[in-house]
């Protein structure tokens, strides 16, 4: 049994021992950060993270496993306070179970991070299969994967392929990669090596590689009871026999034709039904029922595979018309009763299936969760398996889950992507050749600790899959007789192993290590548990086990949907950032989601990185510019009344252009002449692209096309026509243009019960190299200047200064500033600037008024008359414009 043991360096190196992966990450060369920031990884895998560890000169901070509210409360609090941290949690995505690790580094930090992680390797169509996704964003002097596999029995098979670019391509697998060599090492072992040099990572991009390096192996099998490792006492049983005939099936599909099935949905629906209905086989009995407000069946009965049958199945499926609701309930119930109705036709002796597609939560008839799980289970009773496919993300995901798992089924979900056919496909081929029913695993005499045996009845063992079984022994058990009983074309099977403890542990020891089938007893069972909690409805019986997996994750420091791992210093942190501005009037959940700091690195002009903060724009509305030549930022604010749309940045030479809406309350405060206002809209636009962001959404829009609009609800990615959108945390969007510029802009929600305030945002440069010297507007003029101070008039209690700026806009201007505080909305602490007073007068070029707009989407410059314009290029409007 082989479990592979992976690192990640520059290079990746690997190595496997027991049908189980080992695998770290490490970064050997210290992530450097000037400015606090928050970054995020995800580990795709089918088992467990139990080590994460963190390396801060020298000393070696490891993480710890707890419960999942407890575990981020410590990483958001010690994230607040600037500090390093790391927490990795579970999610679920595309093909696997995958895991999600956040990693905050505080501002000049030299931090190492170390990750460590297992997965049981699962056989799926003949063959157990390892993706590792490999990106390292550039091209790598020694990029290197070493893979070991080691398995007690023969290796009869190992596959390359070329690497999968993205999720949707389809791989030829029986096409070697011509960048790896395999390398066999004896019987049962073989070493794996992929290390391309520059040239040939030149050769897939400019970025070098991206993509998935697949593996795929099996090992020498025989029609018997399969494998059994024992060690200390712990005992894994693989079940996978070779040799056997299909046994007939029962399927009856069930196809959502809802009106949110429409367009491509539908499509690849058809085409995939179109693919497996060709793949049944004679002697197989199938149907296939439709429903959206209503039920509507091919056949009023289960139908024989003919030629004539899947000739006419495959009309019924093309003339499918989407409209409607989604009637679930009365679907699988009508589906459930043609079985039924077949029963006296010999059908309890075959494995019978129900393939349930659907794309959206129950909208007609009974809509109601609990309802139609009753229904469903009470009607069936155990007897068919309920496979549930559930397409897109718009959907009652959990309802699907539970309802499988109540039915000896599974739910998967497929993705809406352009090969989402192949996906309906690909779940089909796994379950469609059943080789044997209702079987039963059992271990003669009284050996195991009783409730310690895993899953030992399945409905059906399909070809090219493989059953495991683990379980703990009793002390002073010397043989272990292990017994499996089923239904295969032929009749009754039983299949019986006697193994000797002392041996088969000495065997296995030399391809795992000691607690290989403790750990791998602990894994299972805790998936046992969590598929308890879904399957259960007694509440007693439901927390009872949610507690019993809660304590193995616990015991064995095991990251799974109930625990996080988190890792902090525990000595008292150098600088604490003090709370955010308003921080009473932010609810819990987005302070602790808004504290992802920005990572801000500018070439100077030797081609390093300065440590300068990034200027920004925020709050009521402040804007703090950083410059050179002083350390200490440059300030003021504007005043005006709410509805005045600003010029923030204006970019000829990149075609950059940001603007902003003044919103606030019609509340003047004592002493002011205007009211409070801040920055409620912003529209960022490039060659043709713009995304308006407000408050509330994030709307991209190409020219006149039709328009995308994402909420703040959830972490979006996307990328289109050059320009890169990521919104983080509910409370932050990074926009990139190009290669070199990145802006982030900040989210800032009212209290409802404060009436003065209003939602709004911020807007901060984090990377300017991307824009020109032409750069204008009212923070973008600044973007390229450069400063000399003078201190003047100054007190213990007041600074006064004389400002010099020198930039590309102007030859030379002084202006007197006074030292004062403001608050950094990002990093939550405050900063010393100098502040200019009257809506920096005499900072600015011209005045604050030259610098509204009439529109959003205006393009072109704010300063419109000549005068200025000659004064600040020294050219022609036309050139500005």
């Amino acid at each position: 049994m082989s479990a592979r043991a992976l690192k990640i360096h520059d290079h990746v190196n690997q190595k496997p021992d027991g049908r189980r992966h080992n695998f770290s990450i490490t970064k050997p060369r210290p992530l450097v950060i000037y400015t606090s920031r928050s970054v995020r990884h995800e580990i795709h895998l089918v088992g467990y993270i139990f080590a994460l560890r963190r390396t801060i000169d020298g000393v070696d901070y490891p993480g710890e496993v707890k419960e999942k509210v407890k575990a981020k409360r410590q990483y958001e609090t010690a994230k607040r306070k600037g500090e390093s941290a790391g927490r990795v949690s579970a999610v679920q995505t595309r093909d696997t179970f995958q895991f999600r690790v956040a990693i905050s580094v505080a501002a000049q930090s030299k931090v190492d991070y170390n990750l460590t992680y297992q997965e049981l390797l699962h056989r799926k169509l003949g063959y157990y299969e390892y993706t590792l996704t490999i990106n390292p964003g550039q091209v790598v002097r020694d990029l290197r994967v070493d893979v070991y596999i080691r398995e007690s029995r023969e290796i009869t098979e190992v596959r390359v392929p070329p690497l999968k670019r993205n999720t949707t391509e389809l791989v030829d697998m029986t096409k070697a990669n011509p960048d790896v060599s395999v390398i066999r090492d004896g019987r049962n072992a073989y070493h794996i090596l992929y290390n391309p040099d520059p040239t040939t990572q030149l050769r897939q991009s400019k970025l070098g590689v991206s993509g998935q390096l697949i593996v795929q192996y099996d090992v020498s099998r025989a029609t018997d009871a399969g494998e059994i490792q024992v060690i200390d006492g712990y005992f894994v049983h693989y079940f996978a026999p070779s040799g056997l005939e299909p046994v007939n099936k029962n399927v009856l599909f069930v196809i959502d034709m809802s009106g949110s099935m429409s367009g491509d949905k539908i499509q690849q629906t058809k085409d995939a039904m179109y693919t497996i209905l060709d793949d049944l086989r004679e002697g197989d009995m199938f149907n296939i029922i439709t429903f959206s407000l209503s039920v509507i069946s091919w056949s009023d009965s289960v139908k024989e595979v003919t030629s004539e049958n899947i000739g006419l199945a495959k009309q019924f499926v093309k003339d499918i018309n989407t409209g409607g609701g989604t009637n679930l309930n009365d679907a699988l119930l009508r589906g459930i009763s043609f079985l039924e109705e077949e029963s006296v036709k010999e059908w309890e002796k075959k494995p019978s299936m129900i393939i349930l597609l659907t794309d959206g939560e129950p909208t007609s008839g009974i809509t109601t969760m609990s309802r139609i799980l009753s229904n469903v289970r009470k009607s069936n009773r155990g007897r068919y398996s309920i496979f549930s496919l559930g397409f897109g993300h718009d959907l009652d995901f959990h309802l699907l889950q539970k309802m499988s798992l109540q039915n000896k089924g599974i739910a998967r979900r497929i993705y809406a992507d352009s090969d989402a056919d192949l996906q309906l496909e690909g779940f089909y081929n796994e379950v469609s050749t059943p080789v044997l029913s209702d079987i039963e695993i059992s271990y003669v005499g009284d050996v195991t600790e009783p409730g310690t045996l895993t899953y030992t009845k399945f409905p059906a063992y399909f070809r090219g899959g493989e059953i495991v079984v683990s379980g703990k022994l009793k002390n002073g058990v010397k043989n272990l007789n292990s017994r499996v009983q089923g239904h295969a074309a032929s009749g009754f099977m039983q299949f019986d192993a006697n193994v000797r403890i002392p041996k088969v542990e000495k065997e296995a020891l030399q391809t795992a290590y000691s607690n290989f089938t403790e750990r791998l007893w602990a894994f299972l069972t805790i998936r046992k548990l969590l598929d308890k909690m879904l399957q259960t409805t007694n509440s007693t019986e439901k927390a009872e086990a949610k507690q019993k997996a809660l304590d193995l994750a616990l015991k064995y420091s095991f990251v799974t949907p109930l625990t996080s791992m988190v890792v902090t210093k525990p000595e008292k942190p150098d600088r604490n950032f003090g709370e955010i501005e308003d921080a009473d009037e932010q609810n819990e959940e987005e302070r602790h989601h808004s504290t992802s700091q920005l990572n801000y690195r500018k070439t100077d002009s030797s081609g390093g990185l300065t440590k300068r903060r990034p200027s920004f724009v925020d709050n009521d509305p402040h804007f703090i510019i950083h410059v050179d030549g002083i350390t200490e930022a440059i300030c003021f604010n504007l005043d005006g009344p709410p509805g005045l749309i600003y010029q923030l940045l204006h970019d000829k030479v990149s075609g950059t252009v940001i603007n902003g809406l003044i919103v606030g309350k019609n509340i003047i405060p004592k002493g002011h002449k205007f009211p409070r206002t801040y920055i409620g809209e912003m529209m960022i636009i490039r060659k043709g692209v713009s995304l308006h962001i407000t408050p509330h959404s994030l709307t991209y829009q190409y020219k006149k096309k039709k328009k995308s609009i994402f909420d703040w609800k959830n972490f979006v990615t996307f990328t289109e026509k050059n320009v890169s959108v990521l919104i983080e945390g509910k409370t932050k969007v990074f926009v990139r243009l190009g290669d070199d510029i990145v802006f982030a802009v900040l989210r800032h929600l009212a209290n409802s019960s404060n009436k003065n305030k209003v939602d709004f945002l911020g807007l901060y440069v984090v990377d300017q190299r991307g824009l020109s010297n032409y750069c204008h507007g009212l923070i973008g003029q600044f973007l390229y200047q450069s400063a000399t101070l003078k201190q003047t008039n100054s007190s213990d209690s007041q600074r006064f200064a004389t400002l010099s700026l020198r930039g590309a806009h102007n030859s030379h201007k002084s202006v007197t500033a006074k030292a004062i505080s403001r608050r950094d909305m990002d990093r939550k602490d405050h900063v010393t600037c100098w502040n200019v007073r009257d809506n920096g007068r005499g900072l600015l070029d011209g005045k604050h008024t030259d610098y509204i707009i009439p529109s959003l989407r205006q393009t072109r410059s704010a300063l419109l008359h000549y005068k200025m314009a000659k004064q600040l290029f020294g050219r022609s409007n036309k050139s500005w414009r």
